[in-house]
């Protein structure tokens, strides 16, 4: 597939999925995605650093601290972008993704309790945990699939 052509599959593989573009530069084959959410792709791993959600676009550490009863914290931010490079050499297009300027952060207000009259209060003091983030290869995938049915 020429380049020109693989373009213009990209391009209307993003209007489908609903997610805006933020770069686009045909010329030199740049494409950035705005911020997608991935609040509803994303996985963690098991105790064998497998994913636990095979269709998920992005893998999240997990947070847990001594006061938790659950397994983990979900993530409260979870957002990155896409970078494309699309190029040809030697008479082949070939396509370069990227998991961008990622923000995943378990964000709130924390709580303080007082063992003296048996209450608990909402502190001021807010609390923002960064997590690790990284990409799956799923969406990667799901983009090449769209070329290569063209």
């Amino acid at each position: 597939m020429s380049k020109a052509a693989a373009w213009d599959t990209l391009i209307n593989f993003f209007t489908r999925e609903g997610i805006g573009l933020k770069t686009l530069d045909k010329a030199d084959g740049v494409l950035i995605t705005d911020k997608v959410s991935f609040l509803k792709h994303y996985t963690w791993e098991n105790a064998n650093d497998a994913p636990t959600d095979s269709l998920a676009y992005v893998v999240c550490s997990k947070y847990r601290d001594w006061t938790m009863v659950q397994p983990t914290i979900r993530p409260s931010i979870l957002n990155g972008a896409w970078m494309m490079h699309l190029y040809e050499q030697n008479n082949h297009t070939y396509l370069q993704i990227n998991l961008a300027n990622t923000d995943a952060r378990i964000a709130g207000f924390g709580q303080t309790a007082n063992a003296t009259n048996n209450t608990t209060t909402t502190d001021n003091l807010s609390y923002n945990i960064v997590l690790e983030v990284r990409n799956t290869g799923i969406f990667e995938n799901k983009v090449r699939s769209a070329i290569d049915r063209k």
